[in-house]
């Protein structure tokens, strides 16, 4: 099952976590992704949630050693990012040709942040979602 591997391609080591995320993102019939959701302006959603930290840990990775996470991060579903900023953070990663591009890429980090449409993806200190650097 996709999401069993996905467990462990993440290093999340809990698949019950991963395959009720994996639920929630997809239909029942045929096992498309649903429409996703508006996202909202502002922080929705709990830094501290496992779930959150997850994302952010993956978003820590894309960014900073994006050879490590290869083609598996890019064939992610946006929807996988529940944290509005850090899927902001996920598109500019996509545009900027997904880890894969980044992976043999010198000055990722500062490419990504000068696609960066706005100072909210940027973050203070330049981290992703707005974190302090020292996270």
């Amino acid at each position: 099952m996709y999401a069993v591997s996905l467990d462990r391609w993440l290093g999340i080591m809990d698949e019950k976590f991963v395959i009720d995320r994996v639920r929630r993102h997809t239909s029942r019939g045929g096992g498309t992704p649903q429409q996703a959701p508006a996202r909202p302006a502002g922080p929705a959603y709990d830094p501290s949630d496992p779930g959150t930290v997850i994302e952010w840990e993956t978003l820590k990775l894309a960014v900073q050693r994006p050879a490590l996470l290869g083609p598996v991060f890019d064939a992610l579903p946006p929807e996988v990012f529940t944290a509005p900023a850090h899927g902001l953070v996920r598109e500019v990663i996509e545009a900027a040709g997904g880890v894969v591009a980044g992976g043999a890429r010198s000055g990722w980090a500062q490419a990504l942040r000068e696609a960066a449409p706005n100072d909210e993806v940027k973050g203070p200190g330049h981290a992703p979602c707005g974190r302090a650097a020292t996270h």
